[in-house]
């Protein structure tokens, strides 16, 4: 638990750091810059070039997965999946798991209500 000490000691070091806008993010920021040079510089390079091809991520861009739902290029797999799920709600077993869980649901909303109107 934290005490009151705990609690006034991090939030003057948070006025002290207005940069930050939380106690996490200055103990990450202070942690990282502790460490030593030499592992600084392995990380830079482990990472360097990391940005990957930026044709591959154009592919793969909100933008273009759009456009190629208009195309009409993903219609057919997502017919597919569509008939999949009907298929997996015709099974009795399938459609019987499915009711249980919608059921459960139900009862933990209507327990968390009834909790929460008694607070």
């Amino acid at each position: 638990m934290t005490t009151l000490r705990q609690i006034l000691d991090q939030t003057l070091d948070l006025l002290q750091h207005p940069e930050f806008k939380s106690f996490g993010a200055l103990q990450k920021s202070r942690y990282q810059n502790s460490k030593p040079e030499e592992d600084k510089e392995i990380r830079r390079i482990m990472y360097e070039g990391g940005l990957g091809n930026s044709e591959e991520a154009k592919k793969q861009s909100s933008a273009t997965r759009k456009k190629r739902h208009k195309e009409g290029k993903y219609k057919e797999s997502e017919k597919k999946a569509a008939q999949n799920r009907a298929n997996w709600y015709k099974n009795p077993e399938n459609a019987e798991k499915f009711r249980k869980a919608i059921a459960a649901r139900d009862k933990r909303k209507q327990q968390n209500q009834s909790s929460g109107n008694k607070s």
